[in-house]
């Protein structure tokens, strides 16, 4: 038997149960949630934006410390996420200190869909997730992304 654990439902996983009654039979509510739990998992990972190593450091540290949960706002949360990219080289010199163009790095990211901006996000949240004295073991970077997603290449 799996792991039983006690959450509070916010707002969008109160729509989710709501929409699909466990009363049809056609699922158990612990059922619909882990499913759409390895959806999005499995979204995340199609949708893995691929980057360079310095640029994978760039956006983790630009994104330091940023806020990324709201269960109100959270697309429009998420579709900032290249202004963080874009201000953190304005303002402490992102693009030198990891040896990439960031705000180039920071137009692509404001071009991604939807879902892309989704799977970036995810990378860093779980990125910052994992131990700090892992934070400056680049492997880290692509074992958190998946190796495919990181393209070579280096300093500009």
């Amino acid at each position: 038997m799996a792991d039983r654990v006690s959450i509070y439902i916010g707002e969008a996983l109160r729509r989710l149960l709501a929409e699909r009654p466990e009363d049809l039979g056609m699922w158990t509510r612990s059922g619909l949630i882990n499913s759409v739990a390895a959806r999005y998992q499995e979204t995340c990972r199609r949708h893995c934006p691929k980057l360079t190593l310095p640029e994978w450091l760039a956006v983790m540290d630009a994104l330091d410390g940023v806020w990324l949960q709201s269960s109100i706002h959270d697309a429009g949360l998420l579709m900032g996420v290249w202004a963080s990219v874009y201000d953190a080289d304005r303002l402490r010199g992102l693009g030198d200190k990891w040896h990439c163009d960031a705000k180039k790095l920071a137009e692509r990211i404001r071009d991604y869909d939807y879902a892309t901006t989704v799977a970036l996000v995810d990378a860093v949240e779980r990125w910052w997730a994992r131990p700090l004295e892992e934070h400056d073991d680049k492997g880290t970077v692509r074992d958190v992304v998946g190796p495919e997603n990181v393209l070579p290449g280096g300093p500009k």
